[in-house]
């Protein structure tokens, strides 16, 4: 089951046409219908706009997640941006991006958050693998040398860099190297070490799965 809850009548008409088929659609345009619908389906996936009555506080957005905690929350937003997608993974959300999203992206969203992974846009993410730098720069030397020991060089050198949020053409320019060898580096790192995306590899080489990252790259 997937909640469309919007009270906007283009979002819910685009959102209803990109979805057809793909599972059961619900239609919650007020909080009335949001609360009875989500209390008859605990294991729902709710795509909410963010501008939805009674829904638009982080607090209560929080709350509901934390009441429902089998249900899987993507959050709608007219003009996204990175401080709030943030805010809002820590809360718990599973996805975050914006309402009137391509048709064929939405059903991709919507498939990635029913796997049990996390979608967000690539600056969030590269956000995201910065602070885990952050926070787990200290003493990380150790792990990343054993866990890395199977790479080449300059693999270790490329997977140390995704590690601290480098993009590939960051990647490139540190190396000295291009962007579609620092992409064939990836590719080998991923095949060699297991990790399926870049979220996973730097969750790994940072040692540390801090609770609102716990879902990314799972």
């Amino acid at each position: 089951m997937i909640i469309l809850c919007s009270t906007n009548e283009k979002a819910i008409e685009r959102w209803t046409d990109s979805l057809e088929g793909l599972d059961d659609l619900a239609i919650c345009s007020d909080a009335h219908q949001f609360l009875e619908t989500t209390s008859r389906h605990r294991d729902a996936l709710v795509l909410l706009h963010l501008n939805f009555p009674q829904m638009t506080n982080n607090a209560v957005i929080s709350d509901f997640i934390k009441n429902n905690p089998d249900m899987k929350v993507i959050a709608c937003a007219d003009i996204p941006n990175d401080d709030q997608g943030l805010e809002l993974l820590k809360l718990g959300v599973y996805g975050y991006c914006n309402t009137w999203i391509a048709s064929d992206l939405l059903k991709r969203v919507i498939e990635q958050v029913k796997s049990g992974e996390v979608w967000v846009g690539r600056t969030l993410i590269l956000r995201l693998i910065n602070d885990l730098s952050t926070a787990s720069q200290a003493g990380s030397e150790t792990m990343t040398s054993d866990w890395l020991e199977g790479l080449t060089q300059r693999e270790n050198e490329v997977a140390k860099l995704v590690g601290k949020g480098a993009s590939n053409k960051e990647i490139a320019n540190e190396l000295d190297i291009t962007e579609r060898t620092a992409k064939a580096h990836l590719s080998a790192i991923f095949r060699k070490t297991g990790c399926k995306d870049r979220i996973q590899l730097a969750l790994q080489i940072n040692q540390t799965t801090p609770p609102f990252y716990s879902k990314l790259g799972s």
